[in-house]
């Protein structure tokens, strides 16, 4: 990741002029700005809307702009132009310009749209990254062996940071075999495992709360069980209480408090219709009685003691209305999965009942009160796998990344999906692999990291 040579000075109004100086930083292996005749630089404010905006010609380096309004959560938008077709962009994080305050040093990431960057990191002896969590400056995550990472690529104190920056935070070998989900802020959760319980890490891997493995309500779901964080609760089904046992159908609710004192409450959420482990759990908003949007759990796929099953269970993570589910093939065991629209699931590869990889897409539509298929299907992935990441990028467009080819090898393919029926190929991962795990920065940029992997993404539409 190079630095390009572009310094510009903000200059704004207030009591005193305020200064703005930042960076523009290649986030791919070559220039950006070689594929354009022009960039454009634009000041939004905290609702995205283009305060500024000034377009320069390629070769011009530095410069100022002038008459800025002061104001908090302010951005930086730069896009490189071909004609009128923007070819790369990138944006800061956010800022603030008040009178009186040091002067923020924002970078600005760009790089051409489509494209992965060459691995920021390749650590060696890094495993499976087992959960990603997000916040306003980076990204911790929590891989197989209990490594706590931390990546940051933003100083919010508004200093310059230099390179971005990738460290071991904490090791938690006895939490290894706990499932984790990803929270708000940075903060990652992870529930049962040998110890039982559950523990809440803040995002320099610090254990924030916990419960101890006694209780009743957790000790069902300590191994294999599908996590999925709705409005400050985690919910917890399926799973079984050792690596051998049966599955539960037991779900519960696990509410979770960071601030102002962090605290974990376990209660009984009732059952799924079947018991089952393994399975993907997908928060999705679906259209309720009198048309109104509702919050639903997708529960799907999943085993029983010995045998895959093509389950989709939806959950009201209320407690008010009970479960249902569709036993349907096109529920492939490793599929990704996606709300890819209010309410409609995009299911993505998987294996076939032969345990073979294959690339069928297909739409799932769910409603309050039922569970249909979506035809006609999205063409198929370029590469048939299973156990890739799905990551939405904005309403009606996923990213599908990684995963297991034929013959166990780890893949280097990524597609969009664009709903209701568009398969695209967006690049190549500069490095296979096998089980990544995906996030969006807070600058738009998307963060991939799997077994010592750590790259960037920048989506064609990345705002």
């Amino acid at each position: 990741m190079l630095g390009i040579a572009l310094g510009i000075v903000l200059v704004g109004v207030g009591c005193a002029p305020e200064r703005v100086s930042f960076r523009v930083i290649d986030a791919v292996d070559d220039d950006p700005l070689t594929a354009g005749d022009s960039w454009r630089i634009a000041l939004r404010d905290r609702e995205d809307l283009t305060v500024a905006e000034w377009t320069y010609p390629i070769a011009r380096a530095s410069g100022s702009l002038d008459s800025l309004p002061t104001g908090r959560g302010l951005s930086l938008v730069v896009e490189v132009l071909a004609a009128d077709r923007v070819v790369a962009r990138g944006r800061s994080f956010a800022f603030d310009l008040d009178p009186g305050t040091a002067t923020p040093h924002p970078d600005v990431y760009v790089g051409r749209l489509g494209r992965f960057a060459s691995p920021l990191v390749m650590a060696a002896n890094t495993r499976r990254a087992l959960a990603i969590a997000v916040d306003a400056s980076g990204a911790t995550w929590i891989d197989s062996d209990g490594t706590v990472h931390r990546f940051t690529l933003h100083d919010r104190s508004g200093g310059l940071l230099g390179e971005p920056s990738l460290v071991r935070v904490a090791a938690l070998a006895e939490r290894a075999d706990a499932t984790w989900i990803g929270l708000a802020d940075g903060h990652l959760l992870g529930v049962g495992g040998t110890l039982g319980g559950a523990v809440l890490l803040d995002a320099s891997g610090t254990e924030l709360a916990s419960i101890d493995g006694s209780g009743p309500e957790l000790a069902r779901h300590r191994f294999g069980a599908a996590l999925a964080y709705v409005d400050g609760s985690v919910i917890v089904s399926g799973g079984a209480v050792d690596a051998l046992a049966a599955p539960t159908a037991a779900i519960t609710r696990l509410d979770v408090a960071a601030s102002p004192l962090a605290s974990l409450a376990a209660a009984d959420l009732g059952a799924l219709p079947t018991p089952r482990r393994d399975a993907t759990a997908v928060p999705i908003v679906v259209r309720g009685r009198a048309d109104c949007p509702c919050v639903r759990l997708a529960i799907v796929g999943g085993r029983d003691a010995s045998t895959d099953r093509s389950l989709l269970t939806v959950l009201d993570p209320a407690g008010v209305d009970p479960p249902f589910e569709l036993d349907d093939p096109i529920v492939r065991p490793d599929a990704a999965v996606l709300e890819i629209s209010d309410g409609i699931l995009a299911l993505a590869g998987g294996r076939d009942g032969l345990g073979a990889p294959v690339s069928l897409v297909d739409l799932v539509v769910v409603r309050v009160d039922g569970i249909a298929r979506l035809i006609p299907s999205p063409p198929a992935l370029f590469a048939a796998r299973y156990g890739a990441t799905a990551l939405v990028l904005e309403p009606g467009l996923g990213l599908v990344v990684g995963g297991i080819t034929s013959g166990g090898a780890p893949s280097t393919s990524a597609e969009l999906i664009e709903f209701p029926g568009t398969t695209l190929a967006t690049g190549m991962v500069t490095a296979p692999t096998g089980h990544p795990r995906a996030t969006r920065l807070a600058n738009g940029l998307v963060l991939l990291v799997d077994e010592g992997l750590v790259t960037l993404y920048v989506s064609p539409r990345t705002r």
